[in-house]
């Protein structure tokens, strides 16, 4: 009898113990840290944000195939204006089911991405720390500082999944001392140019990009004739 006591209360014991890890991995995945805002109705002030997005995009765009050096510098507010305003309706397919309301926040040399997470049961905030930089190749270098679930840190190995399984995304990834690297390459020609990003820089607040374009010409010079084809000038 006094075994069936001890088994029994043994029982309870891993029981009671299952219960309260379940409900602090519970809590810390359902963390929602302060820097991801609560969702919000639209309003005239975010779609004005939200098309001013669109206009410096655009202008960007006009600059890299007409001017020789371009740039553009995007505020937080308006990123997250568009994100929330049109970012669902233009571009229904690049964001999988599980994920939606994405949020960037920066800050001086890197980037915290969030968004709500829900799958199953699970459903909370993932976030990301990224610290950004220009790489060979056309390249945008994304370097994986953080990751986590509300408060319960995450296997880079389930970023490197979503990342292969996001073929809407133009991103490849690399590893560099122990961090994933998410790359997205640049389309690099337009009308005839080359475009070249310089650097991608983030500041408290805003994101600035500037870059240069070339022309074929600069870009891809004909190798020179070869000397025993020249036709030596004539003297008169």
């Amino acid at each position: 009898m006094a075994r069936r006591r001890q088994v029994g209360k043994a029982l309870w014991g891993a029981a009671a113990t299952v219960a309260v890890v379940a409900g602090l991995l519970y809590a810390a995945i359902g963390h929602r840290p302060s820097f991801y805002p609560p969702s919000e109705a639209s309003t005239p002030q975010r779609r004005q944000q939200a098309a001013n997005f669109v206009q410096h995009s655009l202008q960007l765009r006009n600059d890299a195939v007409n001017e020789e050096r371009w740039e553009a510098v995007f505020t937080q507010d308006e990123v997250n204006a568009w994100l929330a305003e049109d970012l669902k309706s233009q571009f229904p397919d690049l964001l999988p089911e599980s994920i939606r309301e994405p949020r960037i926040v920066f800050e001086a040399d890197r980037a915290t991405i969030a968004l709500t997470y829900e799958e199953g049961w699970i459903r909370g905030v993932l976030w990301a720390v990224v610290r950004v930089g220009t790489g060979a190749e056309n390249a945008v270098e994304l370097e994986v500082e953080t990751l986590r679930l509300g408060m319960l840190p995450l296997p880079d190995v389930l970023l490197i999944d979503w990342i292969k399984a996001s073929p809407a995304l133009p991103l490849s990834w690399t590893r560099r001392d122990g961090h994933v690297v998410a790359v997205l390459r640049l389309e690099p020609r337009r009308r005839g140019r080359t475009l070249r990003i310089d650097d991608v820089r983030f500041t408290e607040g805003r994101m600035r990009v500037l870059g240069h374009s070339e022309t074929e010409m600069t870009a891809f010079r004909e190798p020179a004739a070869d000397p025993v084809l020249r036709i030596p000038q004539q003297s008169l």
